[in-house]
C-alpha cells in the first residue's frame, strides 16, 4: 500500500514538473520531458539530446538531511537545470517529501549522476544513503 502511495505521489510530482518543460517562447511548443524515479536507480535511462528529465527521490529535510551531487556531472552529456524540495501534504510534524532534480540531455553519450544523502554540517561522516543513476543520451 505504501509503495502505491509513493508511486502516486511521485507521478504527481513528475507531472507537475512536466508543466515546466515547455519552450520559453510564446508558441509554448512542448519540449520532450521524460521522468526517471528513484525506485530503480540500477535501470539506465535513455533520453534524446535536448530532452529534459527529472529524478525524483524521497527526502526529509526536517531531519537535516538533503541530497547533494556526490561527484561532478559530465556536462558534455547532461546539465543540471535545478533542484526543488517538495514537502508532503501531511499535517504531521516531521513528515518527509521528495527532491526533484531536473536535468537536460546535452549530447550523445553515457554518464552517471551520483547523489548522496547527507547533513551538510556533518563533515567526514559517510552518507546516510547513496544513489547512482546511469543516463544514456542517444
Amino acid at each position: 500500500m505504501k509503495r502505491v502511495f509513493v508511486a502516486c505521489v511521485a507521478v504527481a510530482i513528475v507531472m507537475a514538473a512536466g508543466v515546466g518543460c515547455v519552450a520559453g517562447d510564446n508558441s509554448q511548443v512542448p519540449v520532450p520531458c521524460e521522468a526517471y524515479q528513484d525506485t530503480d536507480p540500477a535501470r539506465p535511462l535513455a533520453v534524446s539530446p535536448g530532452a529534459k528529465f527529472v529524478i525524483v527521490i524521497a527526502s526529509n529535510r526536517t531531519t537535516g538531511f538533503s541530497w547533494q551531487i556526490a561527484q561532478p556531472v559530465n556536462q558534455k552529456v547532461v546539465k543540471l537545470v535545478g533542484t526543488e524540495y517538495v514537502p508532503s501534504r501531511s499535517d504531521l510534524d516531521g513528515a518527509g517529501g521528495k527532491e526533484v532534480w531536473t536535468f537536460t540531455a546535452v549530447a550523445a553519450g553515457q554518464t552517471t549522476i551520483s547523489l548522496k544523502y547527507v547533513r551538510p554540517w556533518e563533515k567526514g561522516k559517510p552518507p546516510a544513503q547513496e544513489a547512482t543513476y546511469t543516463i544514456i543520451v542517444r
